[in-house]
């Protein structure tokens, strides 16, 4: 049962990070949106700009470093899930 519990950790682990990066997605998208309005300004001080555009930098770093990470995992919990399968339909096979 031990084991259960860290996969299901797994899976719940999982799901948050996926919910994070949608969450970094979204602060990215508001940065990028936000440096091409201060950029829309003609009395905007370019020093804004470069600030804005610097941390929709930094904010699409740390999206490329957790897509990083889910790659990962996902690859890790697809080798599981299909471990799993090939589990059950052995199971099966020996029932019928």
């Amino acid at each position: 049962m031990a084991q259960r519990r860290i996969i299901e950790s797994y899976g719940r682990d999982l799901g948050f990070t996926i919910d994070q990066l949608c969450r970094l997605i979204g602060s990215y998208k508001i940065l990028v949106d936000t440096a091409s309005s201060v950029n829309c300004i003609t009395i905007a001080n370019k020093r804004d700009i470069k600030d804005a555009l610097k941390r929709a930098q930094e904010v699409g770093c740390l999206i490329d470093e957790l897509i990083d990470v889910l790659d990962c995992s996902i690859c890790t919990w697809g080798n599981y899930m299909k471990l799993k399968t090939e589990y059950i339909n052995s199971r099966l096979d020996l029932c019928l």
